[in-house]
C-alpha cells in the first residue's frame, strides 16, 4: 500500500550538518515535505542511556535522522531524538517515523 495518500499535512525539515558542543549545531536549508503528525507520549532511551520523553511523532517519506530539526505547521521547531523506518507488508520501505523532543 502506498503511504503517500495519508501524508496530508506538512513538515519542515532542517538536516543537521555539523554538531559542535562549543559553537552549537548548523543546519541545511529548510525543506517542506508531506507528513502526518501524531500526538502520543513515549519514553525513549538514547544511545547514551539517557531517557527522553517524546509527545509528538511525525511520519514522512523524506529521509530524516537523529539530530535533525523538524518544524510543525504551527511553527514549533523540535529536535529528532529517534527515527524508525517502517516497512510495508511485503518488507519494502514504507516511511520514516521521527520522534521529537
Amino acid at each position: 500500500m502506498n503511504v503517500r495518500r495519508f501524508l496530508t499535512q506538512s513538515a519542515v525539515i532542517e538536516r543537521r550538518e555539523t554538531q559542535d558542543a562549543y559553537s552549537g549545531h548548523t543546519y541545511a536549508t529548510a525543506v517542506t515535505v508531506p507528513a502526518r503528525w501524531a500526538t502520543a507520549t513515549r519514553l525513549l532511551q538514547g544511545k547514551d542511556g539517557g531517557e527522553v520523553v517524546s509527545d509528538t511523532h511525525v511520519s514522512m517519506i523524506a529521509l530524516v535522522t537523529e539530530g535533525d530539526r523538524v518544524t510543525d505547521e504551527s511553527g514549533r521547531a523540535r529536535t529528532v531524538v529517534r527515527v524508525r523506518a517502517n516497512r510495508d507488508t511485503r518488507g519494502h520501505f514504507s516511511h520514516y517515523v521521527a520522534y521529537l523532543a
